[in-house]
């Protein structure tokens, strides 16, 4: 198998172990507890940077991550649910800009 192969299957198999269906957000999640705030990484040919680690209302630990350069680019918010993180869904308050 070549580096393109395996990078794929190495993908393929974090969906599968984040239990997400977007390959891209499993590599994401897969490194994101060892990535330092301002960190740049990339998961096939999607950039993105990590933000500052805080502890959300919830008491939950989450990052911020802007993702760049694909269909999804944008800021999402990725937390730690017991041992995994997960791509919270978007969530604004009534009167925010986005309703």
């Amino acid at each position: 198998m070549g580096v393109a192969a395996d990078k794929q299957t190495t993908v393929q198999k974090e969906a599968i172990d984040y239990s997400v269906g977007d390959p891209v957000e499993a590599a994401i999640l897969s490194v994101i507890s060892t990535m330092k705030s301002g960190e740049k990484g990339t998961a096939g040919a999607v950039a993105y940077v990590v933000g500052n680690a805080y502890a959300a209302a919830s008491g939950v630990l989450c990052k911020p991550v802007t993702i760049i350069g694909d269909s999804s680019a944008g800021a999402r918010l990725a937390c730690m649910h017991g041992q995994r993180w997960s791509f919270s869904n978007e969530v604004f308050l009534a009167g925010s800009d986005r309703d």
